[in-house]
């Protein structure tokens, strides 16, 4: 697991605490950059003195901007290291330790951690290796099965957070995509013919932001951003993508009441479900003729509907919201009915289709229980149940909805962003909400800013992955500045995975990118008058 060149104790000079600023015999840059695993140089306070050029392209991070910087936040996104972690071990008894981890944007890793003595014999700092595991499998393997993970190589650990960091980029574009086509809406006259082309780049980033959150979701990054929804509006604008491509010999039946009562959902994940629904009715028809009826509306779920759902049973019993697909296809005989919850199981080829596993996580998590009926030879039905919001809760929603679009800012905002396109777009949202707006390109120059403004600036809309300076250590800059200063950090990745890092410090609120003007207004007004 140890590179051979450093399986050894390191003997260096014993400045003590001023390692971190010395250069270390036999861990110049070179020699390090030349090892093809990430490696990390730590001190005894836990902070990084040197990352290798591996490490530095896993972690998308400088060195320089590693250097000094807390290793349990780098690599595990917490304050602390977490239980079994070698170099927590190492630094108790001063040996060498290993463990198979699970680090942040690295994956499924075979962590090792080796001493380094200084001059005097005493423990000076650590080497910590990451080798990747290719495929997720155990360790314990010979030296020569330790392979570098190519791309297509399967590692599901390796494919998810490149997943991630594919998805965290896409969604800064998307940011400028909607955002513009936000703000030229909002400038049109209704009956402009410019209009239908706006909606249709808006659809269009919809649709690619629900990629991204489907790559997020793999990377088991994805969080839900709950709304109130109609199911019959839902659908209806989804129809002409549902049919696209459809064969001639396939019908559609909608049958979609209005004034449905409003749903909780997160918009992605319930386009998702209906989408996916839709395209396995679709194909289970496959070169016959059939019809795929798409239904919403209001249905009774008392115990023995409960007890009748053959996946989820956590539905409260009452009035319920469904969505019902049903199809004239093939069908399913008993053996397949039986596997369906399967996460692994699927009729078709390789890469299609979503698992009824991930459609019942939809469901489930938005409080909601499935419902399955199938015969071989005579199609299928997939029955979505959701509860639905009561009254004063529909109410609620919309009276907040009001006073937002009749809310109006005031003072200045710092907003931060590596990306023109984004700061740009932000910007023109923060004018119009009626803020004053000051900008930077980075973390240093975003500190540099707020030192010589922090009277006047009312809140900062912080980028989390920068040059120079990221968000992480910008905004412990900026407390140090001011300690009540409102911070909203923006990052294409999820809260979750974001958050960690931050537990604890008094971060003023989270937006996940892209983000819309309505969002924005939102976030801004509850943090200026919490």
């Amino acid at each position: 697991m140890t590179p051979s060149n450093t399986s050894e104790v390191r003997h260096l000079p014993a400045e003590g605490p001023e390692l971190l600023d010395a250069s270390w015999p036999g861990l110049e840059h070179g020699a390090l950059d030349a090892i093809p695993d990430a490696l990390m140089i730590i001190d005894l306070n836990n902070r990084v003195v040197r990352i290798n050029r591996t490490m530095s392209r896993q972690l998308r991070m400088d060195p320089e901007e590693a250097r000094g910087r807390f290793y349990p936040g780098l690599l595990h996104g917490q304050n602390a290291p977490p239980p079994g972690c070698p170099n927590a071990r190492l630094l108790i008894d001063g040996r060498e330790h290993d463990a198979e981890m699970t680090l942040q944007r690295l994956g499924q890793c075979l962590v090792s951690a080796s001493p380094i003595q200084g001059s005097d014999g005493r423990l000076a700092g650590s080497i910590l290796v990451a080798r990747t595991i290719p495929g997720g499998e155990a360790a314990g393997r010979t030296e020569h099965q330790h392979e570098p993970v190519k791309p297509g190589s399967g590692n599901p650990e390796s494919l998810g957070v490149l997943a991630g960091g594919i998805a965290h980029d896409f969604n800064n574009l998307l940011t400028t995509i909607q955002g513009n086509a936000e703000l030229a809406r909002m400038d049109l006259p209704d009956d402009s013919p410019v209009r239908m082309n706006i909606n249709e780049i808006d659809d269009s980033s919809t649709r690619a932001a629900e990629i991204c959150q489907l790559m997020l979701d793999y990377a088991d990054k994805g969080v839900l951003e709950v709304e109130p929804l109609d199911l019959s509006d839902v659908v209806n604008g989804m129809r002409e993508g549902l049919e696209a491509g459809a064969a001639g010999n396939l019908g559609f039946d909608y049958r979609l009441p209005e004034g449905l009562p409003g749903v909780a959902a997160d918009p992605i994940q319930l386009r998702r479900l209906v989408r996916s629904l839709v395209t396995n009715a679709r194909e289970a028809i496959d070169q016959d003729a059939g019809v795929v009826t798409v239904r919403t509306g209001i249905l009774d779920c008392g115990k023995s509907c409960s007890a009748d759902a053959r996946f989820g049973h956590e539905l409260v019993e009452g009035r319920c919201v469904f969505l019902q697909v049903t199809d004239t296809g093939c069908g399913m005989d008993r053996k397949t009915m039986e596997s369906l919850c399967d996460p692994y199981f699927s009729t078709k080829f390789a890469g299609r289709g979503l698992s009824l596993s991930a459609a019942l996580g939809i469901v489930r998590g938005h409080g909601g229980a499935l419902r399955v009926w199938s015969e071989a030879g005579r199609g299928s039905t997939f029955l979505a149940l959701f509860p639905f919001l009561k009254n004063e809760e529909q109410n609620r929603a919309n009276a907040e909805d009001g006073d937002l679009a009749q809310w109006r800012g005031c003072g200045t905002v710092l907003i931060v962003d590596d990306e023109k396109p984004v700061r740009t777009v932000g910007r023109r949202m923060l004018e119009r909400m009626g803020f004053d707006v000051l900008v930077a390109i980075d973390g240093r120059e975003a500190v540099e800013i707020y030192q010589a403004n922090a009277d006047r600036i009312d809140c900062v809309l912080l980028d989390l992955t920068m040059p120079v300076m990221d968000g992480e250590q910008a905004f412990r800059e900026m407390r140090k500045i001011r300690k009540d200063a409102l911070v909203i950090l923006a990052s294409g990745y999820s809260e979750e995975d974001v958050l960690g890092r931050f537990r604890g410090e008094g971060l003023a609120g989270f937006l996940h990118k892209p983000y819309r003007f309505k969002i924005l207004r939102s976030m801004i007004r509850d943090v200026l008058e919490d």
